[in-house]
C-alpha cells in the first residue's frame, strides 16, 4: 500500500468546482429562498449525485445538516446526466454539476446555478455565489488534479518539472482549453500543494465525519 509519504508534491495544477442546480423555474435562486421553501413545504428535497462518497454527495450531506432541513440523496450511475435530465423533466429538485456543465446548463435558463463551491467565485460563473459567501462551512473546492513524483526524486528535478508545469499551463492555448472544460488554471509550487494536500485532508475528512461514512 502506497502512503503518502512515498511521492513529493509538484504542483496544484487545475481545480474544479461543483454547483448546486435546481429547474429554471423552480421557487427559488439562491439558499436561503431554497431552506425557506423547504421548511414551509415540509417535504424532503431530493437531490441527484453521481454516486455515493462523491465531493457532490458529501457536499449535499453538509447542506442537509448545516441548513437543518430534510433532503433524500438520490445516487445516479454514469455520471450528472442522468440527474440534469431528472431535474428538466421536474422528477428531481436539485443536484451537484461540474462548473463546466453548470456553465453550460444554466444558460439556456433551463436550470439555475443556486451556489458555487470554493473559497471564491469561480471565473466560470462570476455571478453566481458560494456556499461559503451564503454562510455555510466546509465548500472548498470539489476537485483537483496535482502532480507528484516518487519521493527520491532530487529536488532540483522538482523544481524544474514544476515550473515547465507552470510555464506550460499559461500557453494561451492550453488555458482556454482548460477553461472552456470548466477548470481553473492554477500552476501552484511545491510547498504550495504540500500546504493545500494538507488543508484539504482535514477538511474532507469533516466532511465525511459529518456525512456519517465509515469504513466497512
Amino acid at each position: 500500500m502506497q502512503r503518502q509519504s512515498d511521492f513529493e508534491p509538484v504542483s496544484l495544477l487545475v481545480a474544479g468546482n461543483v454547483g448546486l442546480v435546481a429547474a429554471g423555474n423552480a421557487p427559488y435562486s439562491n439558499l436561503k429562498e431554497l431552506v425557506d421553501y423547504a421548511k414551509r413545504s415540509g417535504k424532503p428535497l431530493t437531490y441527484g449525485t453521481p454516486g455515493l462518497g462523491t465531493s457532490a454527495h458529501l457536499y449535499g450531506e453538509a447542506l442537509r445538516k448545516q441548513a437543518g432541513i430534510d433532503m433524500t440523496h438520490v445516487p445516479y450511475k454514469g455520471g450528472e446526466l442522468g440527474a440534469v435530465n431528472d431535474i428538466m423533466g421536474g422528477v428531481l429538485d436539485l443536484t451537484l454539476i461540474s462548473q463546466g456543465n453548470a456553465k453550460t446548463q444554466s444558460a439556456g435558463g433551463r436550470l439555475k446555478v443556486l451556489a458555487m463551491s470554493g473559497t471564491e467565485r469561480t471565473k466560470a460563473l462570476p455571478n453566481v455565489p458560494t456556499f461559503e459567501e451564503q454562510g455555510y462551512k466546509h465548500f472548498g473546492l470539489a476537485g483537483w488534479i496535482a502532480a507528484y513524483v516518487p519521493a527520491s526524486t532530487p529536488k532540483p528535478v522538482i523544481a524544474k518539472i514544476a515550473a515547465t508545469f507552470r510555464e506550460t499551463l499559461q500557453e494561451p492555448a492550453i488555458a482556454s482549453k482548460l477553461d472552456s472544460l470548466g477548470y481553473d488554471v492554477i500552476g501552484g509550487t511545491p510547498e504550495e500543494l504540500r500546504t493545500f494536500y494538507q488543508r484539504e485532508y482535514g477538511r474532507f475528512a469533516e466532511l465525511v465525519k459529518n456525512a456519517g461514512i465509515v469504513p466497512e
